[in-house]
């Protein structure tokens, strides 16, 4: 009982009631998002070499601003700054998506690379920021309290989208959830007092050298693999609209 309520707490403590809002939101905004993107452009392109490239288009800007948005946050006065504009991205990266309500490839491409920079661009940070507000020996319990929110809303938003009329509605779902949880953040931070913020100075070189990073990046990628490897043959199985209900 009293370790419940440490938990509880903690969880609601101003300083980490910001984190969690911010990785919440992420998490129950792009997960949903995802599937929304991926139908959309089922709709749209039935040849799969183009329904590849522009996957392809949002996972290499999600990479690419991933490690420039880990260089760039030191650019401004403070983290929960930097993560205000990645917010307010994700904002216009979902309004965005009303461009798929035609066909139009330079189009399509550009909105998956505006998605993939709305991922990437601040969600290396977003980890950070959990990492660096949470205890060693709270962590667990307050990621997993995490990432249980993160999934009902996932579920919440999810049936919204699946119940939604058009393209256009759906974008404004998206953006409307980003936005939301851009206001809750905003309103809940702690305030800052612009002192600079110790960080320690390290490269993505040193990282993958490390041993420890290696047991948890390789079951992980492992786990992503098979969970995508699935999918065709849940669709072939289940067929297509069952299996895009199925993640949800």
């Amino acid at each position: 009982m009293g370790k419940a309520a440490t938990i509880a707490s903690s969880l609601f403590q101003r300083d980490f009631f910001s984190v969690l809002i911010v990785v919440v939101n992420a998490f129950s905004w792009y997960f949903p998002l995802y599937i929304f993107f991926e139908s959309a452009l089922g709709e749209l392109l039935s040849d799969t070499t183009l329904l590849a490239a522009a996957f392809g288009v949002q996972f290499a800007a999600a990479i690419a601003f991933g490690i420039l948005g880990t260089a760039l946050v030191k650019k401004f006065s403070s983290r929960d700054s930097f993560l205000t504009v990645w917010m307010f991205i994700g904002i216009l990266a979902s309004l965005s998506m009303i461009m798929l309500n035609t066909y139009n490839l330079v189009q399509v491409l550009l909105v998956s690379f505006f998605v993939g920079t709305a991922l990437g661009f601040g969600f290396p940070t977003c980890l950070a920021y959990f990492g660096d507000n949470s205890s060693v020996e709270n962590r667990g319990w307050l990621g997993g309290a995490t990432f249980f929110a993160s999934g009902l809303l996932i579920l919440f938003v999810g049936l919204a989208l699946n119940f939604s009329s058009s393209v256009f509605v759906g974008a404004l779902i998206l953006a409307s959830w980003r936005g939301i949880g851009l206001l809750s953040f905003l309103l809940v931070r702690r305030k800052q007092d612009h002192k600079e913020e110790k960080t320690i100075e390290t490269s993505f070189r040193s990282v993958l050298q490390d041993r420890s990073f290696l047991l948890y990046l390789l079951p992980w990628t492992m786990f992503c693999i098979t969970n995508f490897l699935e999918r065709p043959i849940v669709n072939d199985i289940l067929g297509i609209a069952f299996a895009q209900l199925v993640p949800i």
